[in-house]
């Protein structure tokens, strides 16, 4: 990639199909559940958890679902937005 902006343009592009074929991801990894459950687990109390580069939030939102305070980030509006039915509001942030 030449630079941030075309970075950017590039993963806005493939957004919408990136977030349609890994919505339901984690349903189909149980190892990676299991991972995610003893390392939230190990957290201390209370601790808030930031999924940097999170794409459509599926990660960000199957912690906030387990109990974990979790939000999301990534730099692409474009994955944010095509997060639609993945995640609630409050668990994404763009940039």
């Amino acid at each position: 990639m030449k630079n941030k902006r075309e970075l950017i343009r590039t993963f806005d592009t493939v957004a919408e199909d990136y977030a349609r074929d890994f919505r339901d991801e984690l349903r189909h990894k149980p190892f990676d559940r299991e991972l995610l459950a003893r390392w939230s687990a190990a957290l201390p109390t209370d601790t808030q958890v930031c999924d940097l580069g999170c794409g459509p939030g599926h990660v960000a939102s199957h912690l906030e679902d387990s109990g974990v305070r979790a939000f999301g980030t990534d730099i692409s509006a474009g994955m944010m937005v095509g997060r639609q039915g993945v995640v609630s509001e409050n668990v994404l942030r763009c940039r």
